[in-house]
């Protein structure tokens, strides 16, 4: 990745700081987990069965992070992740023998500095963040949502990923807090999930809790704003040119030729209402239980030619409720999504330079629209928990030979080179169970 050298800036100062600074002043706070995944696709869309029903999914995962607060203002953490991946596929197709592949990863999870401004840490007026960082501003969504920095615009795509339900960011971070109750963010970032890769996008957010009862946020986010490349991110070739309705007549204004972009500007609004505010709820119910959430995102406000020509296309939108587990789980939430667009096959990250290519309208992603979820949480013992997830989610193949990426990069082989969704027709699903240990 051309901005993997981002990493290195909080290591730096750690280096210069740790060096100048009184001993007395830096405290060091060390953390980790380990967890064990095992899941399976039961059923899936996979017309070549490089990945054929009953597939087997384990994975074993270890965290390593390392706070060290420098000064009263000033924080450094670094995290890494070491991961083993394991596939055993069932035989795909009579007289043949099933197969086990099996991959190793390490890569950094974590690595930025914060400064933090005022006196009140948890209220402050100013909060600066500089490297590579989790960001998530929806607290309730547990799978489906977090739009904003999860989906492409042109084509319109979104990724999930079983408990970890936030974006990886790479770049810079302001963040503020008034009353209380007001949090906005601003974020200049540079792309290193999907091809062209180090784009810019520019992203404002704004979030407001009225007590315990409401949670109001919205966002936008001007994606690929300042591309390293403008010929990768608008590629002005034969095979990129927007045409007329004919087919024939190439598309211009001002007498300029107009050619398809991945460029786009996303629009989020999202919300959460807890009624249990209304009344005196029972002790019997958890904080998270009875709670309705909705999230909604345009992914790119314009159209561009006869590809992406309706914005409906480009409008999912996702609601969730909080079951009441009444203190047996932590959590348990069913959240549903509709998302009416034709390329749930397209492949990812583009292995081309056209916005347009390697997409395709598919009968099966047509019959099914809905996308569903259901996650648990369980927490047995400080540290110990168990989560579950069983649903039709936007599942990709995972895997990868990119180290910064790790294995929340999605892959494919065969008819999903690229890491096309596996679970797009009806009656597909699939579920995962994870036991994870943290200190």
């Amino acid at each position: 990745m051309r901005d993997k050298g981002f990493f290195l800036i909080p290591v730096i100062v750690l280096c210069l700081q740790t060096a100048s600074a009184d001993e007395s002043d830096i405290q060091v706070r060390p953390s980790a987990s380990v967890y064990y995944q095992i899941g399976q696709l039961v059923k899936t869309f996979d017309p070549a069965l490089t990945l054929p029903d009953k597939t087997w999914d384990q994975r074993c995962d270890m965290r390593l992070y390392l706070s060290v607060r420098l000064q009263e203002r000033l924080r450094i953490i670094a995290g890494a992740e070491l991961a083993m991946v394991t596939q055993v596929q069932p035989p795909r197709g009579s007289g043949q023998q099933g197969t086990t592949n099996t991959q190793s990863f390490a890569f950094p999870r974590e690595g930025q500095g914060i400064y933090t401004f005022g006196d009140d840490p948890e209220n402050s007026p100013l909060e600066i963040a500089l490297g590579y960082f989790p960001f998530k501003y929806n607290p309730q969504a547990s799978n489906m949502g977090e739009y904003l920095f999860r989906t492409g615009t042109y084509p319109a795509f979104i990724i999930n990923d079983f408990d970890n339900c936030e974006a990886r960011l790479l770049g810079l971070r302001a963040s503020s807090m008034f009353f209380g109750s007001l949090r906005t963010d601003v974020l200049f970032t540079s792309e290193t999930y999907y091809n062209p890769l180090g784009d810019y996008s520019l992203s404002f957010l704004a979030g407001y809790k009225v007590k315990k009862l409401l949670d109001m946020g919205a966002g936008i986010s001007l994606s690929r704003l300042v591309p390293l490349d403008p010929k990768q991110t608008t590629p002005h070739n034969a095979q990129n040119i927007i045409y007329e309705n004919d087919g024939m007549t190439p598309a211009t204004e001002n007498g300029d030729t107009l050619y398809y972009t991945y460029k786009g500007t996303k629009v989020m609004v999202r919300g959460s209402i807890d009624p249990k505010q209304f009344f005196s709820s029972p002790a019997f119910f958890g904080p998270e239980d009875g709670k309705l959430y909705f999230e909604t995102i345009i992914l790119g406000l314009e159209n561009q030619g006869t590809y992406f020509n309706d914005v409906m296309r480009r409008w999912p939108y996702m609601i969730g409720f909080n079951i009441p587990a009444f203190r047996v789980l932590d959590l348990l939430s069913l959240e549903m999504e509709y998302f009416d667009s034709d390329y749930d096959q397209f492949s990812f990250p583009p292995s081309t330079t056209s916005p347009k290519e390697n997409i395709g309208s598919d009968n099966w992603a047509i019959e099914s629209r809905f996308h569903w979820s259901l996650f648990a949480q369980k927490t047995v013992v400080k540290g110990l928990s168990i989560k579950g997830l069983v649903g039709k989610d936007h599942y990709r193949n995972t895997g990868s030979t990119t180290p910064w990426a790790g294995v929340d990069n999605p892959v494919g082989t065969g008819s999903n080179v690229g890491g096309g969704e596996l679970l797009i027709a009806r009656g597909d699903w699939h579920y995962s169970i994870r036991v994870m240990y943290s200190f």
